[in-house]
């Protein structure tokens, strides 16, 4: 161990950047200089998969600890990508990080949490609501979303939404009118509860893919939807939805 010592820390870092992130975190126990030193990286990949026998909470709570503590010391984060599946966690802590994400300034942000336990809506953190530096962001999550008037996106190209619920028309069609750069869309398996009409017109999106499955959502939340499309120069478009869902092309 001794001439890991005498290596200058931004070699160690160049050298752990091409490991799996639970190796890189495994290195903080080599020594003391190495306690910290895994915050210092750009990319963090996360993951617990889906178990076929048992749930281990404490392993969601320990991850999602373990997330807000490179949060609290790092400022240097790029990429972050945290999927835990078949494993509820609390809505309250998913909003503390997000609010600290966005003060980290992340530009990618994968955020996959199949089963969330909370009793009531969810509203995005006032960090959260003008986060400039967000390029990419993929948000997978079990609950109401909240979108106030004020968020916006300045720098969102790509923006992918799973299994969140939409409270009304209002709430969805804020957020697409605040993402002013944005270039490809994705819904997968969202709840539109009481939303009769969803207008996407977005003039610099060129894909937009559209996927739902009723194994997975309440028919009785699409009675009567329309999706109207007025995109000019909208390149790709793919649809896969059961239960049937109405489109409407303005321009395409």
């Amino acid at each position: 161990m001794q001439g890991l010592h005498s290596v200058h820390m931004q070699i160690l870092i160049y050298i752990l950047s091409f490991l799996p992130t639970k190796d890189v975190v495994r290195s903080s126990i080599l020594s003391v200089k190495w306690r910290y030193l895994w915050t210092h990286l750009s990319v963090f990949d996360f993951l617990i998969p889906r178990v076929k026998y048992g749930k281990n909470q404490n392993s969601a709570n320990c991850l999602l600890d373990l997330v807000g503590r490179l949060l609290d010391k790092s400022n240097c984060i790029e990429r972050l990508c945290v999927k835990i599946f078949g494993i509820s966690v609390n809505a309250n802590q998913v909003s503390s990080l997000i609010s600290s994400i966005a003060k980290n300034k992340v530009q990618h942000l994968h955020f996959n949490l199949g089963d969330v336990t909370t009793t009531t809506n969810c509203v995005l953190p006032l960090s959260f609501l003008a986060f400039e530096s967000l390029n990419t962001l993929y948000l997978g999550l079990r609950l109401t979303l909240h979108i106030p008037s004020v968020i916006c996106f300045p720098s969102l190209k790509r923006l992918v939404l799973a299994y969140v619920i939409f409270e009304n028309e209002n709430s969805i069609q804020r957020l697409l009118s605040r993402c002013h750069v944005l270039e490809e869309l994705g819904w997968c398996n969202c709840h539109f509860k009481n939303v009769k009409q969803i207008n996407v017109a977005i003039s610099t999106l060129r894909t937009l893919n559209i996927h739902f499955d009723s194994s997975f959502l309440d028919c009785d939340l699409f009675d009567n939807c329309i999706v109207k499309i007025d995109v000019a120069d909208l390149l790709t478009l793919r649809c896969r939805t059961n239960p049937a869902i109405e489109f409407a092309m303005v321009k395409i």
